[in-house]
């Protein structure tokens, strides 16, 4: 079993993907994000056995951010032999292990949104194996939507005066309620709490406008008469778009994440799983 990842630069190369191999075993559960509000990049990453995807999970990333939503089994497709072990774990760390060492992105923090099937799994994984992560006990990022105050959580909401919207930030922290400790795994005298990370406002609001990322093509457009047209935000009149993207929501595509729930976790903790593609690891007991 081999982990390969592929860039998606094209409608028909997502095509291929998605009529070859997501319909053909039931479809993801998330729409294919093409239009964002905020930059970012699209992978399939995926196992491949006997030389046939057998797992995969549409994979979104800015810089030190990335997003997992809609992992599938092939399994009309591909069949696994049995005693594999929790593969979707191991596929989202093998996602992490390889954007961590890629130097272009240098991945730290994974958002997850698992669908029903795999959501069990993934929890108990983490439970069982002490991965670092919060279940942040909501589909997105507004926080009358969630099952518990955000300041239990590792998201942190400040707004600052004459800001439109809030910063968030992630603060790692023990767990605050019984909720959290049935939810989160934290051994405070394993994982030290970490200093702030900036994600900035994450909001389909922040562009006023009609301007989207075209994710395949890696470039600003804007919808006017019923027709996308490019343009360039970092020249003109457009200066201040491309300023306050960069400066104030750099990972603004986090607010097109959908699922059962969304999970936060440290991509470091469980990249240290890529290595047990075949089996389950053993108990960890030093880090």
């Amino acid at each position: 079993m081999q982990f390969r990842v592929e860039l998606v630069t094209s409608e028909e190369q997502l095509g291929y993907w998605d009529t070859n191999f997501f319909k053909w075993n039931g479809g993801n559960s998330a729409e294919w994000i093409l239009e964002a509000v905020g930059e970012c990049e699209l992978y399939i990453c995926y196992f491949e056995y006997d030389g046939k995807p057998c797992i995969a999970v549409p994979f979104y990333i800015q810089g030190k951010v990335g997003m997992a939503q809609g992992i599938l089994r092939f399994r009309n497709t591909c069949t696994l032999p049995r005693a594999t072990g929790p593969i979707g774990v191991f596929l989202l760390a093998a996602v992490c292990d390889h954007f961590m060492r890629d130097p272009s992105y240098r991945l730290k923090w994974l958002f997850v949104s698992p669908i029903a099937k795999f959501r069990y799994m993934v929890l108990k994984f983490f439970a069982d194996y002490s991965v670092h992560f919060c279940n942040l006990g909501t589909k997105d990022f507004l926080r009358a939507r969630c099952d518990y105050p955000f300041e239990d959580s590792w998201l942190q909401y400040v707004k600052f005066p004459g800001d439109d919207f809030p910063t968030i930030y992630v603060v790692t922290k023990p767990p605050q309620n019984d909720y959290q400790r049935e939810h989160m795994t934290w051994d405070i005298s394993v994982w030290p709490v970490k200093k702030a990370f900036v994600l900035g406002y994450i909001d389909e609001h922040v562009l006023e406008g009609r301007e989207r990322w075209n994710v395949l093509e890696q470039r600003w457009q804007i919808k006017r008469f019923g027709q996308h047209i490019n343009f360039k935000p970092g020249v003109g009149p457009d200066c201040e778009l491309a300023k306050e993207q960069k400066e104030k929501a750099p990972y603004n595509f986090l607010c097109h994440i959908s699922g059962n729930g969304i999970l936060l976790v440290d991509a470091k903790s469980l990249a240290w799983f890529a290595s047990f593609p075949y089996h389950s690891p053993q108990r960890r007991n030093v880090f």
